[in-house]
């Protein structure tokens, strides 16, 4: 105790060699870069001033973002009207349109398209040439900004003449998913001959959004629907899912016949479960024996599938089978099985099967599905 009441080393060398000998660290202590402490130091202060200019950036682009919503707020409540009364029939002078206004002008005029047609949507044409939005349009096509060419996409859809249009083929083979739709939309509109092409090319190489897909083919009729049906017979099983999919989202039932040729020849889970969605949604009894044959699988995927369609194809003589499946080890086929069950037997029949059953699992998703249907 008496070292401790003695005054520590003014020398700034001997005090840290003091305090590690109290420490028990004196090979640390001696040891010690003054360099080190000196790196770590600077190592702060920069990562000190990083921190700051992130939330100096972060702060600024805020800001920007504030403005140019309260810009685009302003722009809408000037230029709605206007369009609305042009919608209307009305030839009244436009309010001023600054070129860095352009592109608002572009995006509130889509807008608008999307909720009218006929007369209204003549009118909004007739208005966009007016302002030389075709020219701007197809200009906006070679921005840089991927959003600004998206909206040039879409614009020249609807202002299509035959300096823009010649551009979308190329565009529409680009390896820039949202671009080759955009680019395949605006073809099969403005030129339905060159847009069945690019069709082709989006069925056997692309992985769109069905529901997407749908949208863009089911206004071009027989012509689009059959190269759908081309691209099912030719497609490799990694794009089958997908194509089957886009059938049912248009309904296509000239496709049905195809799928069943491809049933037996399928090896992927995904493709077959794929196709038995498809039969049980768009098929008829005919194919309860395809259906069937794959309860089996080993595919826990292609077994719920086969559930939910015998829940729409079946008859009452599925009913065993639908039992069996409500006693598989995949949760989704025991659910998918009872809820088949209670679409070809009822509500009554599930009960006797709850109180009759002796695996707790079954049991258990037998009063789920039932407690679900009282809902």
């Amino acid at each position: 105790m008496t070292g401790l009441a003695q005054p520590l080393p003014t020398d700034a060398h001997t005090t840290i060699d003091a305090l590690g000998d109290w420490f028990s660290i004196a090979p640390f202590t001696t040891h010690f870069s003054y360099s080190l402490a000196v790196a770590l130091i600077y190592a702060v202060i920069v990562l000190t001033l990083l921190c700051v200019l992130m939330i100096v950036a972060t702060f600024t682009m805020r800001i920007f973002r504030l403005r140019a919503d309260a810009h685009k707020q302003a722009f809408n409540t000037l230029w709605e009207p206007y369009l609305f009364a042009r919608m209307a029939g009305e030839h009244i002078a436009a309010p001023p349109l600054p070129d860095r206004d352009r592109i608002l002008f572009l995006m509130l005029w889509l807008r608008f398209t999307g909720y009218v047609k006929d007369e209204a949507s003549d009118q909004l044409t007739e208005t966009a040439r007016e302002l030389g939005m075709v020219g701007y349009a197809g200009r906006l096509i070679g921005s840089w900004r991927i959003s600004n060419r998206l909206v040039g996409l879409s614009a020249i859809a609807l202002l299509a003449n035959a300096k823009t249009v010649a551009q979308l083929p190329a565009i529409a083979e680009t390896a820039d998913a949202h671009l080759s739709y955009i680019a395949t939309e605006a073809l099969l509109k403005a030129d339905p001959a060159r847009g069945l092409v690019a069709l082709r090319h989006a069925l056997n190489t692309r992985d769109w959004f069905p529901a997407a897909m749908a949208e863009i083919i089911r206004p071009h009729g027989a012509a689009a629907f059959a190269l759908v049906e081309a691209a099912v017979r030719e497609a490799d099983p990694s794009h089958t899912r997908r194509l089957v999919r886009l059938v049912e989202g248009l309904g296509d039932m000239a496709a049905i016949p195809i799928l069943r040729e491809r049933l037996p020849l399928a090896t992927e889970p995904e493709e077959i479960a794929a196709i038995m969605h498809a039969l049980g949604r768009m098929g008829s009894f005919d194919d309860r024996s395809l259906v069937l044959a794959q309860t089996h699988s080993a595919s826990w995927l292609v077994r719920m599938e086969c559930a939910r369609a015998l829940g729409r194809i079946g008859l009452q003589d599925d009913i065993e089978t639908l039992i069996s499946l409500a006693r598989d080890s995949s949760w989704w086929v025991r659910y998918r099985a009872v809820g088949a069950l209670h679409a070809l037997a009822g509500g009554a029949a599930l009960s006797a099967h709850a109180r009759a059953e002796r695996d707790v699992f079954t049991r258990q998703m037998l009063l789920h599905v039932l407690a679900e249907r009282i809902k």
